[in-house]
């Protein structure tokens, strides 16, 4: 990913293998490819490739430039900044490199153009509780603080808000920048974004979003509202929204309409392999406030660190 910037199981999800070759058509061709022949000799082409060799050695830098490579919604002048920033990159000092890979993601967000085809109905965003609070906490210049925010969230959560709690809700952001959304592909949105899950198990959900393991067998927030109420465009993703993010990888040729989450590959503490499929991802544009009608509920895990 790589602005840097926020989501996947089985049932109707979307495979990202098994689907038959594409002929990759001349509009198909990755953005990584474009700007690397049309902006660059072929001496710079092969010192860019070389340092993005040494950048995938290290760290979540393998992921990152598979992504980068694979890219076609960014526009290529922006992969050319990129691009640049790999030809002239001194990958002695790793941090520094990757916090000017970061800045330089920053200027790149929200460029992978609309979603197409149907605006889906109803959206879905899914948060760990704590860092869900800080990010409506700043979003809201510090106030309420933290504390009162998470109090607040955990009431509603709980399903049992009282109507101060819920008035006081809708007069906050939920977001001040963008917001990785979800929904159901196969109904356009009609159904529940989480209703793949059918016990709506927060890991299985943290899995096929492809969310950090972090959060694993720990309580995660479901928020889903009407996307009329968000009138801002939901963008398709790039590497660029993604910046340092692990769990990020553009869909493959053929697939234009939108985003798709890279899920988990492994389970911690699993021996088998998990059954998730990806899910249709996108960036709602902010800041926005919390919706009228939305819902948001809090889910355990079933899942345990304990092999089969």
């Amino acid at each position: 990913m790589l602005m840097l910037g926020l989501l996947r199981r089985s049932g109707h999800g979307v495979p990202r293998s098994g689907s038959p070759r594409v002929m990759v058509k001349a509009k198909d061709r990755t953005s990584w490819e474009r700007a690397l022949n049309d902006h660059f000799l072929p001496a710079e082409q092969q010192a860019i490739n070389e340092s993005a060799i040494e950048f995938a050695g290290r760290g979540n830098g393998r992921h990152i430039v598979a992504s980068l490579q694979k890219e076609r919604f960014l526009d290529p002048d922006d992969m050319q900044k990129v691009q640049s920033f790999l030809l002239g990159a001194n990958w002695s000092d790793y941090d520094l490199m990757t916090e000017t890979y970061q800045n330089l993601c920053f200027g790149m967000v929200l460029k992978g153009g609309r979603i197409r085809g149907r605006r889906p109905t109803t959206l879905g965003r899914a948060a760990e509780p704590l860092a869900f609070a800080k990010t409506v906490c700043e979003a809201n210049g510090g106030t309420p603080r933290l504390r009162t925010l998470s109090l607040l969230l955990s009431r509603l959560a709980s399903g049992s808000p009282s109507r101060i709690d819920q008035d006081a809700l809708i007069r906050l952001r939920m977001a001040k920048y963008a917001s990785w959304v979800t929904w159901d592909q196969t109904t356009t949105g009609a159904a529940a974004p989480f209703s793949f899950s059918a016990t709506l198990c927060a890991d299985e959900i943290r899995g096929s979003l492809g969310l950090s393991s972090v959060g694993f067998g720990r309580p995660i927030y479901l928020m889903t509202f009407p996307s009329e109420e968000g009138p801002k465009p939901i963008r398709r993703p790039t590497c660029a929204d993604a910046g340092l993010q692990l769990r990020f990888e553009p869909p493959p040729v053929g697939h234009n309409a939108y985003g798709l989450t890279k899920p988990w590959e492994e389970v911690p503490g699993r021996a088998a392999p998990p059954n998730f499929n990806s899910r249709p991802e996108g960036l709602l544009e902010g800041p926005m406030r919390f919706p009228a009608s939305v819902g948001i509920v809090r889910r355990a895990s079933q899942m345990t660190r304990r092999s089969p």
